[in-house]
């Protein structure tokens, strides 16, 4: 309600006098009494702030008028070069106080002077571009914006303050919708236990062949959260869908099914779909929930995307009809709504593709995006960098990956993904998935992991992991159990793991059901013997016994038997083998293949691997790997890469000689011939073919015939690199990409960057994670012990001092695998429990036990925290490798 309006006349912003509005009549006031209000006190404010002489009205103004002038003038130069002027200029007015601090330039001032159009056009491809013009002004706006011409240093402080404000602009214009079910409590529970939807299928009229048959049933209700495969399976089941071979008289479907048939959800299963399913002529992703079919595609129910279910009568009393085809023996393997939708295309490769990938179409309409296209130009720059200007740093881009989270966005995903309702219909918001696949450095990479899990995996298992996340979320009804995840169990000998993993993983990689490992003579199973038999497959791979990887081989002590290892002290990255050696090929690939299906299902069963990958590979794995060069060789073979870069030595020399248009044909001739390196040696001096160093493979056909000389040394350097990212290991990497794709589509993974995918798969391993106080607060103790018992403490003081080595034996003794996931501690589901073992006696004379399927550590109550540590690393040794009852 306003407050009460004072009798006072007043001059309106123009001077003239100005009637006081009428006093508010008893009761609520009206629209007009309201708006009269605000009228006068926005006139008040004027008189007192904006009238008086004394008010400077032209600062806000003048910067304003500046920034316009600015950015009008970089959008009207002809040529680069113009551009120089424009760009300082706006340079100036983002820094202050010599460009050491950002200037207090405002949103408002952004958004009105055209900044951000401007730079749109400035930085992405135009139509009446060459191909290097807008590489020209890339290169241009990176010399102003991260060169100080003064101290002649790299200075990205502008470059970082040009983001932050776009940053800040973004969060007064962003108006992205969260939805939002508070308080439903049990309504939420009667929604999903009470309500069915009500079907009547229908033969598709244009299908004439034999093997549909027309529904001659009443209408079926159907699980508001069965899978549109479900409906399709029972039509099957019910005989309305034969293959050709089938006899024509089999039974079919029974014509007394009725309204009382109900169809439960079920698991979904991958499988070879024979009916495509129908509303409004759209045809329906197979593991699609029939509530959001229905909510989606029927559009004659005119739903509201913001109300609660329980509102949509249209849902629940409207008959609606489901139109069935046959596949007619067309084999379609993954129909979901995530690949359906524009934001899942192939990750552009090139830089000039990024520069102009523009926002999917689904999210154009939302206030603000074009400021996230700039940020999103901005950030392919600060990645990009370092090839642009041809230097060396390409592992440091200008933006921190901290400093470019917007808290605001990403807090509305966090608030979507811990409501149970919209996980369950996967009636997200339109913006909700798109954005942060196409700006995931928006949303911090914990936030990305949690999106991974709610929208690219089964419903089942995206509610498993909110309630690990937040176990007081209620997800469970008395007629329907909230999760309903099977599990495959299967029984592996120790001796035969990476055998009997190919064949699990070439059965199972496809299905649904979650992954659980039990071993020959051992009783325990469940989580622990599960992620150990991941953590077996890892270590197997990395055998050298398969010639998978580049590097030298180690010996390493298992279990008293000695076995070689690659070396992975560079990450693992494949080798490159002749492309052309099918039989060898074929053996390799089939591996790598099998290692693409092992990622796929620990990602998506969320059991971690104990594999160290390089991040080239990891490129590979996310499409990024067609930019990868001389640089990138020395993050897996240092050794190789000083070798490269004493030939590029020659190359560049040649490159100064050759665009040095004042010599003569033989003048070049001869200071090409007389170029030497630091030694005083030539080219020739190092005696190199066209052959890959430390292989026989050559670069060319023919190429241990053909020295590398100081005329086609570009092409040793190409040829090189090429073969050893690329062309040499691309069917080991196609195998490995095939091999996930079965398990779920690649694209998904367009929420992660290669520096982030070993966290992602194989958890973290950051030191403060073992801090004495980062445990402590990370353990719940329970059944004898407190937060303040000694034992605790002494354990908590133990764990932060033991070796890596023995953080990976406890860390594989406590949980069943050797690394924290990402988040520590406090991030293991379940929880790492603490107990007090009951013992006879002495307790110093008994040894700790655990029960790894729910992270259970039950300690006896030690004297002292040496003996907690010598007894505790005796349990840590002798327990490994089996799991029996303690």
């Amino acid at each position: 309600k306003a407050p009460p309006l004072k009798k006072k006349i007043g001059k309106g912003k123009y001077g003239m006098a100005l009637s006081p509005p009428s006093l508010p009549s008893p009761g609520p006031p009206s629209k007009e009494d309201l708006r009269q209000w605000v009228r006068h006190q926005a006139d008040k404010f004027y008189q007192k702030y904006l009238f008086e002489e004394t008010v400077d009205h032209t600062a806000s103004t003048n910067v304003l008028d500046i920034l316009t002038s600015a950015v009008t003038m970089l959008g009207s130069c002809g040529s680069t070069s113009e551009t120089d002027v424009p760009l300082k200029q706006i340079k100036a007015l983002l820094t202050a106080e010599g460009g050491d601090v950002p200037s207090s330039l405002s949103s408002f001032e952004l958004i009105h002077s055209g900044f951000v159009e401007a730079f749109l056009k400035f930085l992405t491809p135009q139509p009446s571009d060459r191909e290097t013009e807008v590489m020209q002004r890339v290169i241009k706006f990176l010399e102003v914006f991260i060169f100080d011409v003064s101290s002649n240093e790299f200075n990205s402080l502008p470059y970082t303050f040009m983001f932050d404000k776009l940053q800040q602009c973004l969060g007064h214009i962003e108006q992205f919708p969260v939805k939002v079910n508070d308080g439903l409590g049990d309504s939420l529970s009667k929604v999903i236990s009470t309500y069915q939807i009500k079907c009547l299928p229908k033969k598709h009229p244009e299908h004439s062949g034999g093997s549909v048959r027309q529904w001659s049933s009443g209408t079926v209700k159907v699980d508001p959260l069965a899978y549109v495969q479900t409906l399709e399976k029972y039509l099957i089941t019910r005989g309305y869908c034969r293959d050709d071979a089938e006899d024509d008289d089999s039974s079919g479907g029974s014509d007394e099914d009725g309204e009382e048939t109900v169809i439960r959800r079920q698991q979904p299963v991958l499988q070879r779909h024979k009916l495509t399913l129908f509303i409004n002529n759209h045809p329906l992703p197979y593991d699609m929930t029939m509530y959001q079919a229905i909510k989606r595609y029927g559009t004659h129910t005119r739903l509201d995307d913001e109300a609660h279910p329980a509102t949509h009568t249209a849902v629940w009393h409207n008959i609606h009809t489901i139109v069935y085809k046959s596949n007619d023996g067309e084999v379609r393997q993954r129909l979901s709504a995530v690949k359906s939708d524009p934001y899942h295309d192939q990750i552009p490769s090139s830089f000039l593709e990024k520069l102009s990938s523009a926002p999917p179409i689904i999210l154009e309409s939302y206030q603000g995006m074009k400021v996230i296209q700039l940020l999103h130009i901005l950030h392919t720059i600060s990645q990009e960098w370092s090839l642009l200007l041809k230097t060396d740093d390409y592992h440091n881009p200008i933006l921190h990956p901290e400093n470019q989270i917007n808290l605001q966005i990403a807090a509305k995903v966090e608030r979507q993904l811990q409501d149970p309702l919209v996980i369950m219909t996967s009636e997200y918001p339109k913006w909700f998935v798109p954005l942060p696949h196409y700006s995931p450095f928006l949303f911090p990479f914990p936030i990305r992991q949690q999106l991974l899990h709610a929208t690219a995996f089964d419903r089942d298992r995206a509610l498993q992991r909110l309630h690990e996340a937040h176990p007081d979320i209620t997800l469970t009804t008395e007629s329907r159990p909230g999760i309903r995840l099977e599990k495959d169990k299967r029984c592996v000998d120790r001796g035969t793991v990476f055998v009997q993993g190919q064949c699990i993983m070439n059965e199972l990689s496809a299905s649904k059901s979650l992954l659980e490992v039990y071993y020959v003579g051992e009783v325990g199973t469940g989580l622990g013997p599960t992620l150990e038999f991941y953590t077996l497959l890892s270590h197997a791979f990395q055998e050298s016994q398969y010639n998978l990887w580049r590097g030298n081989t180690i010996q390493v002590d298992v279990n008293g038997h000695r076995k070689n290892y690659v070396d992975p002290q560079f990450g693992l990255y494949p080798r490159v083998l002749s492309q052309s050696d099918s039989v060898q090929l074929a053996t390799v690939c089939d591996l790598f293949n099998y290692l693409g299906r092992v990622i796929g299902k620990a990602l998506i069963d969320n059991r971690m691997l104990d594999i160290p990958l390089s991040e080239p590979f990891y490129r590979w794995l996310l499409g990024t790997h067609e930019k990868m060069g001389l640089v990138t060789i020395k993050e897996i073979d240092p050794v190789l890469h000083a070798s490269l870069k004493e030939v590029e030595s020659f190359a560049l020399k040649k490159e100064k000689i050759m665009n040095n248009g004042l010599l003569t044909e033989a003048e070049r001739d001869n200071q090409l011939s007389s170029i030497r390196d630091d030694e005083g040696n030539s080219i020739d001096d190092l005696y190199l073919d066209f052959v890959l160093p430390g292989t026989e493979l050559e670069l060319v056909q023919g190429g241990r015939d053909i020295p590398l000389t100081i005329h086609n040394v570009e092409e040793y350097l190409c040829g090189v690199v090429d073969l050893t990212l690329r062309e040499g290991v691309r069917k080991q990497m196609e195998a490995v990409r095939a091999g996930f794709s079965v398990v779920m589509p690649l694209s998904n993974l367009q929420l992660f960057y290669a520096h982030e995918m070993n966290d992602l798969l194989c958890g973290s391993k950051r030191a403060e994670q073992w801090e004495e106080e980062v445990i402590l607060t990370s353990l719940q103790p329970d059944h004898g012990f407190t937060a303040t018992s000694a034992a605790v403490t002494h354990l908590a003081r133990v764990l932060s001092a033991l070796s890596a080595s023995e953080q990976r034996s406890f860390l594989k003794f406590v949980t069943g695998a050797p690394k924290l996931p990402v988040g520590g501690f406090k991030a293991l589901h379940p929880r790492l429990t603490v107990v007090k073992k009951s013992v006879e006696g002495d307790p110093d004379r008994y040894l700790p036990s655990v029960m790894t399927c729910v992270n259970y550590l039950k300690l006896p109550d030690y004297s002292t925290a040496e003996i907690l540590r010598e007894k505790l690393l005796l349990a840590v040794k002798e327990g490994q490798n089996s799991f029996h009852l303690s």
